[in-house]
């Protein structure tokens, strides 16, 4: 990331508004699944290309502290708590970081950063329908890979499609760690029911491929990523969420 220092005379007010800005792009970084030296790191060099001589930012996966002190002397400390949890969205956090470059080099105003933001929070990486598609043939892969038939990549392929619709719904009773443990449920019990009428010969082939599909391997990776940067603490959070 290219950074360029953007000297301005720098009020209270304004040092509030370029670390909210800095905030707002690192609070959806981290909700989208990005690792905690990059959250923090983008924090600083906002910040840092818009005036601040110092900066100072800790993250952990649902808090984010950050403080900086302009060249003129202005102030500002501010928190995020992060309180709808983390979700994989690479599309987003691309899509943030290339707001957070054109930031730091001048290349966009904060105001026109904020707007931004604000249409990437919308964002979807894909229709419902290819989502769909997409969990079908990763499915019908890993019940092949297990063992599976190509009768049971048929079973597995309809299961991830219900799987893959419930995952969208926000139920009230499956939030947090209940929304995999409940899809895991269904993934399971479908797979015995399927392989009753027949649309599968082996119930374990297709039950180990349909779970796979819930399974938060990315949220583990950045989870052991974060610890080799030498963010235990957060890292440490995410391996346990995952687990």
């Amino acid at each position: 990331m290219e950074q360029t220092v953007i000297k301005t005379p720098c009020t209270e007010a304004d040092a509030d508004i370029i670390l909210c800005t800095a905030l707002d792009i690192g609070e959806h970084l981290l909700r989208n699944g990005s690792e905690i030296s990059r959250v923090e790191n983008t924090i600083e060099r906002i910040c840092t290309a818009l005036g601040a001589t110092h900066v100072e930012a800790f993250v952990i996966p649902s808090l984010i502290a950050a403080s900086a002190r302009m060249s003129d002397g202005g102030y500002s400390e501010q928190m995020r708590h992060v309180k709808k949890g983390i979700s994989m969205n690479l599309n987003r956090v691309e899509q943030l970081n290339t707001i957070s470059r054109e930031l730091c080099s001048g290349a966009i105003t904060v105001e026109e950063a904020r707007h931004k933001v604000e249409i990437v929070k919308k964002v979807e990486p894909y229709r419902p329908l290819v989502c769909h598609i997409g969990a079908a043939l990763f499915v019908a892969g890993f019940t092949l890979f297990f063992g599976g038939t190509w009768l049971d990549t048929l079973g597995g392929g309809l299961i991830a499609v219900v799987v893959s619709i419930l995952s969208g719904f926000d139920v009230p009773f499956t939030k947090g760690l209940m929304k995999p443990f409940t899809l895991s449920f269904v993934a399971g019990s479908l797979s015995v029911i399927v392989c009753f009428v027949g649309l599968g010969n082996n119930v374990d082939a297709v039950a180990i491929g349909t779970i796979m599909q819930v399974i938060p391997g990315l949220s583990f990776w950045t989870g052991v990523m974060d610890m080799v940067n030498g963010n235990l603490i957060s890292g440490s959070l995410r391996l346990l969420q995952a687990l």
